[in-house]
């Protein structure tokens, strides 16, 4: 018959089978949290796209109202448009992870550029994107482009 220090031994867990336990964990660990990140900086790109989408819904929105395109982000706010941005310079707002900027074209201003890109590349964001309204550039007007390369190459979003 077992000794009663002999049994409480039977019902416990040896250091290797503990380390083998935490190695596990560890490479688990080591799989999941670059996914995690990745997808957070991929969450922030959808959300920055949607947000310049909704901008220039709102740039077209004062064009139809007033009949010309806001000279910056503080007409297009104080117009009622753009509330959720926050302004830090007549041409450049910011949310938590992408900076966006507005920038009316041509001698009429009747063209315009939105782009967004990220506040620190790699850390809140991936991509940058851009629309155009003018013509005579590199982009076709009316299309939605994203970058890479920190707007080296210039790709349409499908």
């Amino acid at each position: 018959m077992l000794t009663e220090r002999h049994q409480s031994r039977t019902n416990a867990f040896t250091l290797v089978e503990l380390m083998i336990v935490v190695a596990i964990i560890a490479v688990i660990s080591a799989f999941a949290v670059p996914s995690i990140l990745t997808a957070r900086l991929t969450a922030n790109g959808v959300a920055a796209l949607s947000e310049l989408k909704g901008m220039i819904s709102e740039v077209e929105a004062y064009r139809a109202r007033f009949g010309e395109l806001p000279a910056d982000f503080n007409d297009l706010q104080n117009a009622g448009y753009a509330e959720k941005f926050d302004p830090v310079t007549v041409n450049a707002a910011f949310t938590e992870a992408y900076m966006f900027l507005y920038v009316r074209l041509g001698v009429g201003g009747s063209s315009f550029l939105a782009r967004a890109q990220p506040r620190v590349r790699g850390e809140t964001g991936l991509r940058d994107f851009a629309y155009i309204t003018a013509t005579g550039t590199q982009f076709d007007p009316a299309v939605m482009y994203y970058s890479d390369d920190a707007g080296v190459n210039w790709h349409v979003v499908e």
